[in-house]
């Protein structure tokens, strides 16, 4: 997943759920954590355990939420070779 140099240094929010929970309101997010950049909120989601039967899905400062399948490949593309 691409993500623009803006979004990794932009606010994103992270917030755990169920695969089958609708995140596409913004009340949707209401209760997420917030973090000053992606980068920030793509380790916690990568390190961080994720309360059973729950998920993480991050919103961009763009607006894109960014899925679980997403978050992989984007936080293991920040680590490099």
């Amino acid at each position: 997943m691409d993500v623009t140099r803006d979004e990794l240094d932009g606010p994103a929010r992270l917030r755990f759920c169920k695969m089958s929970e609708g995140l596409l309101k913004p009340e949707d997010w209401e209760g997420a954590r917030q973090f000053p950049s992606l980068r920030e909120a793509l380790h916690v989601a990568a390190n961080e355990e994720a309360p059973p039967g729950t998920e993480a899905f991050i919103v961009t400062n763009a607006g894109r939420t960014l899925k679980p399948e997403q978050l992989a490949v984007t936080w293991d593309a920040m680590q490099g070779p």
